[in-house]
């Protein structure tokens, strides 16, 4: 008998679960992440509240089924409200994987009624032909007040090491656009003025400081997240993150980019880096501390950096060697409670 019950966190087993599961439904087909259990547990513990949102699924002793969820507090236009961003739905293929998958989404449902959060986020890959698009799509249509397709997003990649990413390509069209892509190299230069590198450093700076800078920079969206001391203790100062900041002649920071490692599978397995804050006024300030992030990413051994942009950003994600890939990525709300925007700009989030 199956049941749902919260997560103990044995990371190993909940790593080794997922990854097996992701191999099987998209092995040899698409692009997946390999988890590795402490970006597990950071990520699943990088979040501002202490509420429940870790839901799996035992059959006896057996890992089943997850469905994960963080929790954050969220600024919604001039108000505070309680919400989290999920991810990390998976059914053991062994098992009857719809109605397995119902009954984590039901009881993610009633934690977040529990709990009184306004809305769960989540991205969906827009792929029609993947088993989460047609789950997700289908769930849309029979409970239309309880999910909704928000806005799309691009997902933008940096080749690093195109010899690597030529291993990892699926296709022989894949590795014809790399080979494209590699005779336009742009350059990566380290930029010393006021410039910090490394998670010693960011310790280093104030998180008063870190927070004002991080707010200042959601001011124009709808919906952000509220970047408390301790969140961005989490985020920004554990060992798996890498942390650039520049400031200027005064101590004041001017822009900051935070990124952390993961594998891709595809041919085969590649280290790559994922971008998860890039903040700056505009692409002069975040132009140089972008190129150390990139340069830093290289040398650790990541074959591509990639990252979510929107309108605002592509134009200097275009400038240091990023290229739109694929599909799009849609947002999506699940259980939401309150109206939320439309628009990928009005957004500012963490990719989970």
């Amino acid at each position: 008998m199956i049941k749902i019950r919260s997560f103990d966190g044995n990371w190993d087993e909940l790593a080794s679960f997922v990854n097996r599961c992701w191999k099987v439904q998209h092995g040899g087909k698409g692009y997946f992440f390999h988890w590795h259990p402490d970006l597990l547990r950071w990520q699943l513990n990088s979040g501002d509240g202490h509420e429940d949102l870790a839901v799996v699924a035992y059959n006896g002793g057996r890992l089943v089924g997850s469905f994960l969820a963080i929790p954050y507090s969220f600024r919604l236009g001039r108000h505070s409200i309680r919400g989290s961003i999920g991810s990390w739905c998976t059914a053991d293929p062994s098992q009857p994987g719809a109605e397995l998958v119902m009954r984590l989404v039901n009881e993610q449902r009633k934690r977040h009624l529990e709990y009184e959060l306004a809305f769960m986020l989540g991205y969906v890959a827009n792929d029609h032909n993947s088993i989460a698009y047609r789950f997700w799509r289908r769930y849309s249509r029979a409970y239309p007040n309880l999910f909704r397709f928000q806005c799309k997003s691009q997902v933008w990649l940096r080749p690093l090491d195109i010899q690597a990413l030529a291993k990892l390509s699926l296709s022989p069209m894949q590795r014809w656009w790399l080979d494209a892509v590699s005779q336009m190299p742009i350059p990566l230069r380290k930029t010393a003025s006021c410039y910090e590198r490394r998670v010693p450093d960011v310790r280093d700076i104030p998180t008063a400081d870190l927070q004002s800078f991080l707010q200042e920079g959601d001011r124009e969206c709808q919906l952000a997240i509220d970047w408390s001391e301790e969140l961005i203790k989490k985020h920004l100062c554990d060992d798996l993150v890498m942390t650039h900041i520049k400031r200027d002649s005064e101590g004041n920071i001017e822009s900051l980019v935070s990124s952390f490692s993961i594998d891709i599978v595809g041919a085969n397995t590649t280290q790559t880096t994922q971008i998860d804050l890039l903040r700056g006024p505009n692409s002069r300030y975040v132009g140089s501390v972008l190129r150390n992030a990139l340069d830093d990413a290289r040398e650790a051994g990541s074959a591509m950096a990639f990252c979510l942009g929107n309108h605002d950003s592509k134009l200097y994600l275009l400038r240091h060697g990023f290229f739109p890939i694929g599909n799009s990525v849609h947002l999506v709300s699940l259980f939401p409670t309150v109206d939320l925007p439309a628009a990928s700009n009005d957004f500012s989030l963490v990719m989970r």
